[in-house]
């Protein structure tokens, strides 16, 4: 007796049965491969974020700092400021390496009615920190705005072409178009910091400050001696993933919870199923073990079929998660303000392998009763009852 092609003609007899169950599979193990590749995506895209950054250390005005650093990282802006000549007194303290300064404005759009662009004024430090620029501070030699690859690709604008920013109307000549950075910085506009200064009015503001140290092992002593200037505040990068990856493990915690219960109810779905399906066949059975079968036997047809079924829904869920993938990603972006830029959803080859075996976990456990059901039948009895399903 074939026993796998017996458990495969067993799903057939109720088709629509079957299927609603494959799909409850499906469903359950989507939301958990999609889970976990938000989780990879979500994580990877806040920490080159903050990498590019390209800082130890973020001064910014007093109030809540972490705030301030998310909203530097998503291009939001500031709604308070710190005085330039805090850049050169940061200079000053002896374990402080380089500085740059940001002066961050949002202005209306000349070339896309309806939007704004976002603008940032620095110095010229701003070259030596992001290395990922491949850019050196003699581009500023000449007044000019360095523009993100996104910006200028949306705007079909190429190094040497002129853009016009703010409601002043100051036209600027693009002196570089950025790399392709997968942040933020590809969709903002660059200008010399004293540009910036005149284009918000704005004299001798910058928004917040970058910060490399010398020794970073004597960190916490630079945060104490920059934090004596006035209305200063200074947050670290460890500190800024601390609380970003806090905030990711609590949503974590609730859409597991989520997942969990929809796992829950396919593994119920799943014991519905072979329950009812074992009530059909119970005379079957039992013609079975009259003419030999052993107990043994039967329960691996029950676990044939769970294995059939848990194996298609699993196929069907990982072609639906790479149909999704872009629609999840956008949806993300759509509901998340600050959600950073780049593929927030990244599937590895484990999560695929992850969630077949938890859903193979769950249809074995869910399988255990209707397996023994089904081999404890007495053939005398069974044989000769009515059933009715």
């Amino acid at each position: 007796m074939n026993l796998f092609r017996f458990a495969l003609k067993n799903l057939r007899r109720n088709v629509t049965r079957s299927v609603l169950t494959i799909l409850s599979i499906a469903i359950a193990v989507t939301l958990l491969i999609s889970f976990l590749g938000l989780n990879e995506g979500y994580t990877r895209a806040i920490l080159k974020d903050v990498n590019q950054l390209g800082a130890q250390l973020l001064a910014v005005p007093k109030g809540c700092p972490y705030e301030a650093t998310a909203l530097i990282i998503s291009g939001g802006v500031l709604p308070a400021y710190l005085p330039e000549e805090a850049l050169q007194k940061m200079l000053e303290i002896q374990n402080v390496n380089q500085v740059y300064g940001i002066l961050m404005g949002l202005q209306p759009s000349q070339t896309e009615p309806g939007t704004s662009d976002i603008i940032y004024g620095v110095t010229e430090g701003i070259f030596e920190l992001k290395k990922s620029w491949n850019l050196t501070s003699d581009v500023f030699k000449e007044t000019g705005a360095i523009v993100g690859f996104k910006k200028a690709e949306m705007l079909e604008l190429s190094k040497g072409d002129s853009i016009t920013i703010g409601t002043k109307k100051i036209t600027y000549k693009i002196l570089e178009i950025l790399p392709l950075q997968g942040t933020e910085d590809d969709s903002i506009i660059y200008i010399p910091l004293q540009e910036a200064q005149a284009l918000f009015s704005l004299p001798s503001k910058v928004t917040s400050i970058a910060v490399t140290l010398k020794d970073p092992t004597k960190m916490a002593a630079s945060v104490t001696e920059i934090e004596k200037l006035q209305d200063v505040q200074v947050v670290t990068m460890d500190q800024v993933l601390g609380i970003v990856l806090k905030f990711i493990n609590t949503v974590k915690v609730l859409l597991l919870g989520i997942i969990l219960i929809a796992i829950l109810i396919s593994g119920l779905q799943i014991l519905n199923s072979l329950l009812t399906s074992i009530l059909e066949q119970i005379k079957e059975f039992g013609v079975f073990k009259a003419i030999g079968a052993t107990n043994q036997q039967i329960r691996w047809i029950v676990l044939f079929q769970t294995f059939i079924i848990v194996i298609m829904g699993c196929l069907f869920a990982i072609g639906i998660v790479f149909i999704l993938r872009p629609f999840l990603n956008n949806l993300v972006k759509l509901y998340v303000s600050s959600a950073p830029k780049g593929n927030l959803i990244v599937f590895q080859p484990w999560m695929f392998l992850a969630g077949t075996a938890f859903a193979l976990l769950v249809g074995f456990l869910a399988s255990l009763y209707p397996a023994w059901t089904a081999s404890s039948q007495v053939p005398a009895k069974v044989i000769h009852m009515e059933v009715q399903v």
